[in-house]
């Protein structure tokens, strides 16, 4: 709903330019809010019409408006304790300021990625940009060594391999793996069927996918965005310390 009614107050933005014409858009925000601004460079409104405009059936300019795109950005807004406001001058263009109180990331998306020292790295992804990625990242991280810990999987069976030798003897370890692994399970039933839940990143593309975050609310898996390799933050702690992370200390 938060995208369509974004997309609605565009839309109008780009209908008001025509085929020439200036669209910004424009995002801030502080501990408590954030605001989106729609600026254009279109026709703007008389006062008269900015009384008017956000009720619903109500249209300007727009040869097959409905009055209905406005309208339902205001309400579907302001249902979620936020406010629509806008500024315009004829001939200058229209300015629309949303505002919406921040909310609280679910438990599951991780802000960053905890690395017990001397744990073993598996990256499974059928990408191999992902695998680089993880390689500059980590390599950044923890140095030299980084190499010497970290190992590649493609698909999950490879993953199944790895993780054998890793079990049977104890090693500490961290998984990062992929949703979309195109087997028989994808990564996060993969992550559930080989206990490894506690000790896993399930990091993908789906993100903001309700289902995916319940599921891994209900597992107990950390959620991280593929968009976030490049810049979400990586702790290393001593071993001992990491009792989340399982394994037997050395």
């Amino acid at each position: 709903m938060c995208i369509r009614s974004l997309s609605n107050l565009i839309d109008n933005a780009v209908e008001a330019c025509g085929t020439e014409g200036k669209i910004d858009l424009e995002v801030t925000g502080s501990n408590d809010l954030v605001e989106v601004t729609v600026s254009d460079s279109g026709a703007g409104m008389s006062d008269e019409q900015l009384k008017s405009i956000g009720t619903r059936g109500y249209t300007s300019g727009k040869s097959n408006g409905s009055g209905l795109g406005a309208w339902y950005a205001v309400s579907a807004i302001a249902s979620w304790g936020g406010s629509v406001t806008y500024e315009s001058q004829v001939a200058q263009g229209t300015k629309v300021r949303i505002t919406l109180p921040r909310a609280s990331s679910p438990s599951c998306i991780a802000d960053k990625v905890t690395i017990p020292a001397d744990s073993v790295l598996i990256i499974c992804d059928d990408d191999r940009w992902v695998h680089d990625a993880w390689d500059s990242r980590l390599a950044q991280a923890l140095g030299p060594s980084a190499a010497d810990r970290v190992r590649h999987c493609y698909t999950s069976e490879d993953l199944l391999n790895v993780m054998v030798p890793i079990k049977l003897r104890q090693c500490p370890f961290v998984v990062f793996c992929d949703f979309d692994l195109g087997g028989q399970w994808n990564g996060l039933e993969l992550i559930d069927q080989l206990g490894l839940n506690t000790n896993s990143y399930l990091v993908t593309s789906h993100e903001n996918s309700d289902l995916v975050r319940q599921k891994c609310q209900e597992a107990g898996v950390k959620l991280l965005s593929k968009g976030r390799l490049r810049d979400v933050p990586i702790e290393v702690i001593p071993s001992q310390v990491a009792k989340r992370f399982g394994g037997s200390e050395e």
